[in-house]
């Protein structure tokens, strides 16, 4: 039979190997990262692909924005369906910017493999 400093001892013992065990197959995990396979490496390539030929393209594609934060409520203002108030500018200036990143969007996945 253990006294208590002994048995108290003993618990911490066994933690400390506990958490010493946790970590090694911690790092056991973390350095066994196993290579992909071939198939997977086929789709990293048609992935690759298809970001270049939508998104890679420069900045020649990047509009500049022509209105500033400050800038939206300046306009004149209209009712919305929903009985709040739009800014037509600066509505018109985002639609403009933001069509033709949708269809990168959508021109990138209709590159991708269905899988």
């Amino acid at each position: 039979v253990l006294d208590d400093n002994k048995r108290l001892a003993y618990r911490k013992l066994i933690e400390e190997n506990r958490e010493k065990r946790r970590k090694d197959e911690m790092q056991k995990s973390l350095v066994q990262k196993p290579e992909p396979t071939s198939e997977e490496w086929e789709l990293i390539q048609v992935v690759t692909e298809a970001h270049v030929a939508t998104n890679a393209q420069g900045s020649h594609w990047k509009q500049k924005r022509k209105f500033l934060p400050e800038d939206i409520g300046q306009a004149p203002l209209v009712n919305a369906p929903e009985g709040g108030k739009v800014d037509l500018e600066a509505f018109s200036q985002f639609t403009k910017i933001i069509t033709p990143a949708i269809t990168r969007v959508v021109d990138f996945a209709k590159k991708l493999p269905i899988v």
